[in-house]
């Protein structure tokens, strides 16, 4: 099972890819070595944090804040600032309407987010060797729901019961009895 989070990485990439100026060059993470000036305008999706916080006992529900960074890469020139502000808001326009165009993408049955926000922007020049290249950092943050199903190797409410019997505590693992009961959704 793919966790939702490489899901919600999985649409804003395919996103990106075709509605932004980088098309193909969107990637996970900076595995490629952007050495050659061909491979600008480029995106990179990171992870930033997830922090989670209980919603439901049962079943148990988390609701997540995934922080996302898009970092845009480009040339240096002259016009750098103009350059870095027209991809940041084709990659800002594309965010602000994942609310409502993938909510729920067309190979899903269920909401993937329930909401997606803009955060900050953040410019940063870079000399990296022969290298001159600027990063435009975008920081979105997608809300969304993680719901934890049991699994076939744990109990059920009231059909089965694992019942460990230690007197007040005392008593050495080995000497604790243990019962295991089934079948109690069949009535005598």
């Amino acid at each position: 099972m793919t966790h939702q989070r490489k899901k919600i990485r999985d649409e804003i990439r395919f996103r990106l890819r075709s509605t932004t100026s980088a098309g193909e060059n969107v990637y996970f993470n900076r595995t490629k070595a952007f050495f050659d000036d061909s491979v600008y305008p480029a995106i990179v999706i990171r992870t930033i944090s997830d922090t989670a916080s209980r919603d439901s006992v049962s079943p148990p529900t988390y609701k997540r804040n995934l922080t996302l960074s898009i970092d845009i890469y480009t040339t240096r020139n002259e016009d750098i600032d103009d350059e870095l502000d027209r991809l940041a808001e084709e990659v800002e326009g594309v965010m602000a309407w994942a609310s409502h165009d993938f909510l729920t993408p067309a190979n899903e049955t269920e909401e993937l987010v329930e909401e997606v926000m803009l955060g900050s922007t953040d410019v940063v020049l870079h000399r990296d060797g022969d290298s001159n290249y600027a990063i435009a950092s975008v920081q979105i943050i997608c809300v969304y729901y993680q719901v934890f199903t049991k699994t076939n190797d744990e109990l059920d409410d009231f059909v089965t019961a694992a019942i460990n019997y230690n007197q007040e505590g005392n008593q050495a693992s080995a000497e604790t009895a243990n019962d295991l009961l089934t079948g109690l959704d069949n009535e005598a």
